[in-house]
């Protein structure tokens, strides 16, 4: 499964990033962007995460996840979504 980044802006002022990692990530940016108009204000630039890195910590008591960090590319809405 695929993971996006949205970020929303209004204004030109960013105004939120919602994460997305469902398999109709399609649907879900088509919805935000009837929630989101551009006449409105608000512009969008939508973000998949290529790979991910993570710091693990083991132990006796096992391994413990210490951070999950992505990197993250600029893809084109909506035709790069699966």
């Amino acid at each position: 499964m695929n993971r996006y980044e949205l970020e929303i802006c209004r204004d030109d002022r960013l105004w939120c990033r919602i994460i997305i990692d469902v398999p109709w990530a399609a649907d879900v940016v088509s919805d935000l962007d009837q929630h989101f108009p551009a006449s409105e204000g608000y512009s969008r630039r939508l973000f998949q995460a290529t790979e991910s890195r993570r710091l693990l910590e083991s132990s006796a008591d096992g391994v413990r996840l210490i951070t999950l960090d992505y990197a993250l590319e600029e893809v084109h809405m909506p035709d790069q979504l699966p």
